[in-house]
């Protein structure tokens, strides 16, 4: 954690606050990002705005679109995260992250940097859901009943660029009650919500290190695998794994051209391309 950052002044705090909307609610099954929103600030004085759509490399369900009403003909032209990720490094390092429900928001992050092949460095992180849940009793915590007991507008709930910038102002509210005369820190907004968020593992899986799958996450190298699937048909291809989770591993498949899920279990052979 940056001590530094921690110490820091709420008022005075460097702040990134970042919303995503998503295929579905499991990155480690194949969920992509599909919009990214993001604000900074220093203290309550907004720096900037990023809001972007996103290429996820697979169809969004029909369950998804009919919550953020983002459809597959709109991100046609979207660029794909890893052309966009530079920028979205840039907007959040050295910053205090501030997210609503932050977990669910930090999987899907640190699963398409991994899915980049790039690592992301986690600041600390102040959890507007979880200072709710220690310091307030609204009727439930959603971003929408806690709006409407501060009435705060929220423009667009469930695009993400509305749902960062009705976040920031519930952030704001609860820091102005975290202490008196603008003088909480960082520290004392982790304290109140229970604690830091915990960096989330992209990848979590029992392979043996010497596995030629674990292999090549770790060296990020690609593998020739004899793959059955769920009919018993097998096929020979060439994948560059990206990300292991359980029994799923998810891989830029060759002979697709595209990223695709396998379950490990009916990889039947896997030997390092050389």
């Amino acid at each position: 954690m940056n001590s530094s950052l921690v110490k820091t002044r709420l008022a005075d705090a460097p702040i990134a606050v970042f919303d995503f909307e998503t295929t579905g609610i499991n990155p480690y099954s194949g969920h992509r990002i599909i919009e990214i929103g993001i604000l900074t600030s220093i203290g309550s004085q907004v720096q900037e705005t990023y809001e972007t759509l996103v290429q996820p490399d697979r169809r969004v369900p029909e369950q998804a679109s009919e919550i953020n009403d983002i459809y597959d003909e709109d991100l046609e032209d979207a660029p794909l995260f890893v052309n966009i990720q530079p920028r979205v490094e840039a907007l959040l390092e050295n910053r205090v992250l501030v997210a609503h429900n932050a977990p669910f928001d930090l999987g899907f992050l640190h699963v398409e940097f991994r899915l980049a092949r790039k690592d992301f460095s986690q600041g600390p992180v102040c959890d507007t859901v979880k200072l709710a849940r220690s310091k307030y009793s609204f009727p439930n915590n959603q971003l929408g009943t806690i709006c409407a007991a501060f009435d705060i507008e929220n423009k667009q709930a469930h695009r993400a660029l509305a749902d960062v910038e009705a976040t920031f102002e519930v952030f704001q509210r609860f820091a102005q009650e975290l202490g008196e005369d603008g003088d909480a820190t960082v520290e004392d907004w982790l304290k109140a919500q229970g604690g830091d968020v915990p960096t989330p593992e992209s990848n979590h899986h029992d392979l043996p290190g010497h596995h030629p799958v674990a292999s090549a996450l770790e060296e990020r190298t690609s593998l020739e695998i004899e793959y059955r699937d769920k009919h018993g048909s097998g096929t020979k291809r060439v994948i560059d794994p990206l990300l292991c989770h359980g029994n799923l591993l998810i891989a830029h498949c060759h002979l697709r051209n595209e990223q695709r899920t396998f379950r490990l279990d009916r990889i039947q052979t896997a030997e390092p391309v050389s």
